[in-house]
């Protein structure tokens, strides 16, 4: 009950600030600073999902602050990455606050998917180095 709380309140709260940045003409514009700080937050949800499931589950201490700082640094991460493939592919707002979240809780795993098919794209695109 608590995840579809959350995931909800993520959705709803994501929206907004996700439809302001389809203005924006780089990653690193300076109006971009607010819809990263709602991007981090939302995975940063989703990442205390997944610590929270952990800690249920048996695989974590509830008072493991630096396991769950790293959980919630790498649910950022994950957001902010999700985010910029959204961006990129004109993704539905909607959609993409949903993507952000699931990203968020998701974390490392997300990442280290995404490692064997970035590693095959850059070595066709540079096949010398």
């Amino acid at each position: 009950m608590v995840e579809w709380t959350i995931a909800i309140v993520l959705v709803l709260v994501a929206s907004g600030a996700i439809a302001q940045a389809s203005v924006s003409k780089g990653p690193f514009d300076f109006a971009l600073w607010s819809t990263y700080a709602w991007v981090i937050g939302i995975s940063a949800l989703g990442g205390l999902v997944s610590f929270y499931r952990k800690v249920k589950s048996g695989a974590a201490r509830a008072w493991n602050i630096s396991e769950l700082i790293g959980e919630l640094a790498t649910s950022g991460l994950a957001g902010i990455i999700t985010y910029w493939f959204c961006q990129w592919g004109e993704v539905n707002p909607w959609l993409a606050a949903a993507f952000i979240g699931i990203a968020g809780h998701m974390g490392s795993r997300l990442i280290f998917m995404a490692e064997g098919p970035l590693e095959r794209w850059l070595g066709r695109m540079f096949p010398n180095a």
